[in-house]
């Protein structure tokens, strides 16, 4: 039954649709066939979950996941929204952990032709 409740909640946060498995998150699986969290708890949870850095260790993702999980029986939703951004912000507050952000960071783009010199203008960074 908690993988089909898991697989059935999905989150739309900035345009990422989240679908988590029990065997991605064990932790919140658990809470949820207990009952000690609900829908909303398990969307922010799996959505913060799906959001933290790729590069951080398999140790450090299972703490942060007991930790919502744990904060998720003492707080109402809107608190364990709060939680979990102070959460992602704490885990990559610099953005290196990260490789894809930086190619999504990256642009180029070419100008409009100059009548005057002929030549077409270049950004990117």
């Amino acid at each position: 039954m908690v993988r089909s409740v898991m697989n059935a909640v999905a989150n739309l946060r900035d345009g990422a649709f989240w679908k988590i498995g029990a065997e991605d998150l064990p932790v919140l699986a658990g809470a949820l066939d207990a009952g000690a969290v609900g829908a909303e708890q398990v969307r922010t949870i799996a959505a913060t979950m799906g959001t933290l850095p790729t590069a951080m260790p398999v140790l450090d993702r299972e703490w942060w996941e007991k930790f919502l999980v744990d904060q998720a029986g003492a707080l109402d939703p809107r608190q364990l929204d709060q939680v979990a951004a102070a959460v992602l912000d704490a885990t990559d507050p610099d953005g290196t952990l990260d490789e894809t952000q930086t190619r999504t960071r990256m642009e180029f783009s070419l100008g409009s032709r100059n009548a005057r010199t002929d030549l077409t203008g270049l950004t990117g960074g």
